[in-house]
């Protein structure tokens, strides 16, 4: 039998490869081919793999960078305006950049503190916590009971998220 593309005999000893739609091709003639004219069988044109569209990947890999930065942000802002709710000090306003998502993330941002407030979690709390869960260091050497405190407050969170959504659809 002889390959397809460069028309030389295939042997049991070379390097063959057989494509889903039953098509043989060396190995090296089917790969070059695949760099060349795509990700079809040279035979029948039958599609053997999608194209990945790189642009499409550095794309997510931007917007997942900016989420997380956005969350990091949004973050350190709740903690700090949890302390100074608890402290009862003046709320910092940041700066709007953009009225409608900015606005919207405060909000969001303050009902949740709102809440955690309501149910007596303090600020005390929630860093014992990001210390059990982050570091596994449990203060006064009771580990048992920052889990449980702890997923209280996960759980806790969670539900005023739900809460939020909600309430608040768009």
């Amino acid at each position: 039998m002889e390959c397809p593309i460069c028309m030389e005999i295939m042997n049991d000893s070379s390097n063959k490869v057989k494509t889903i739609c039953g098509h043989e091709f060396h190995c090296s003639c089917l790969l070059q081919n695949a760099a060349h004219n795509g990700f079809s069988c040279p035979y029948c044109r039958e599609v053997l793999a999608k194209e990945v569209e790189e642009e499409d990947e550095e794309d997510e890999e931007d917007e997942d960078e900016w989420f997380e930065q956005i969350n990091l942000d949004n973050s350190l802002t709740s903690f700090r305006m949890f302390h100074q709710r608890i402290n009862e000090e003046e709320i910092e306003e940041e700066e709007i950049e953009e009225e409608d998502e900015e606005g919207q993330e405060n909000h969001y941002v303050d009902y949740i503190t709102d809440k955690l407030l309501e149910r007596g979690i303090s600020y005390e709390d929630l860093i014992k916590s990001l210390l059990f869960i982050e570091h596994n260091i449990s203060l006064r050497g009771r580990p048992f009971i920052y889990e449980r405190k702890s997923r209280q407050i996960y759980e806790n969170i969670n539900s005023d998220i739900l809460g939020y959504m909600n309430e608040n659809p768009n």
